[in-house]
């Protein structure tokens, strides 16, 4: 959700924020990033994440459409 509101981000702005870990920061990122929903660039020796829209708004999309094809029926 901060990274949404951000027109870019640097992982020490989302440990500040959070409170995690560096290290930890940094690998959830990345692998955000491997699938496509976050874009990132270095800005110095920073890399700077801002959310991928087109992506996010496929994703959006192919997430609604499942959910929408499941029946409300439970036990």
């Amino acid at each position: 959700q901060y990274i949404s509101r951000q027109d870019a981000c640097i992982c020490s702005d989302l440990v500040e924020e959070t409170g995690l870990a560096q290290a930890t920061i940094s690998q959830h990122l990345s692998e955000i990033k491997k699938i496509g929903l976050l874009k990132g660039n270095f800005q110095g020796k920073n890399l700077c994440y801002c959310i991928d829209k087109e992506r996010w708004e496929a994703f959006s999309t192919l997430f609604e459409s499942f959910f929408n094809r499941i029946s409300q029926q439970c036990c």
